[in-house]
């Protein structure tokens, strides 16, 4: 029997039942998180089927497109200084994000903004990310 299997080796029953909670608990949580991925990825947020590793490389993509965009639009508005101003915001940014995470209720980190907004009323709107669509200039 399996319960004489699980008592040979000093498990009960109810460490048993309680381990297959933890990871179906577990499991549920990562299916949720898949999901919030794929929400916020354009190119595969429409698709009925699309596994893991898809939503994960599209992701992946995806991020490389938006630091493409941004690293274009601080040479636009940076020129030759672009790489440095991006780095010194990058750190700036992170520094703050570790500061916020590690102390949200410290008197210090009020002036730093907690943005929220939800995936739907970012991206997800356009047909197409926002980095595709070119900027008209004026001559």
């Amino acid at each position: 029997m399996v319960t004489t299997a699980y008592r040979q080796c000093g498990v009960s029953a109810a460490q048993v039942v309680a381990r297959r909670q933890v990871r179906m608990h577990l499991r549920k949580i990562r299916e949720r998180e898949y999901s919030k991925l794929r929400a916020l990825v354009p190119s595969v947020a429409s698709k009925k089927k699309v596994t893991k590793v898809q939503v994960i490389e599209e992701a992946v993509r995806y991020i490389e497109e938006l630091h493409a965009a941004l690293l274009e639009r601080f040479r636009q508005k940076h020129g030759s200084m672009a790489e440095d101003k991006a780095q010194e915001t990058v750190k700036t940014f992170v520094s703050r994000m570790m500061n916020q995470q590690s102390s949200p209720s410290n008197p210090g980190n009020q002036n730093i903004p907690i943005i929220r907004h939800s995936a739907s009323s970012f991206e997800k709107q356009r047909s197409q990310p926002s980095f595709l669509y070119r900027k008209r200039r004026n001559h």
